[in-house]
């Protein structure tokens, strides 16, 4: 399971993501879709751990 709760990340006090909340249960799949620039990745990142400086919570 995955539970991220109003997660926000910003550099150089620009959003990255702002106020982020999902919730994916135990054998769901999901596609994160959205045009260039939008914060997939960074999303990704603040998931596995890789961006550490977050607002917000995530719980896998």
């Amino acid at each position: 399971m995955v539970d991220v709760n109003n997660l926000s990340f910003e550099i150089n006090q620009k959003h990255i993501l702002r106020d982020v909340s999902l919730q994916v249960n135990l054998g769901q799949f999901i596609g994160i879709i959205g045009p260039n620039g939008s914060g997939k990745t960074t999303l990704l990142n603040c998931l596995s751990g890789l961006i550490s400086k977050i607002n917000g919570s995530v719980l896998l």
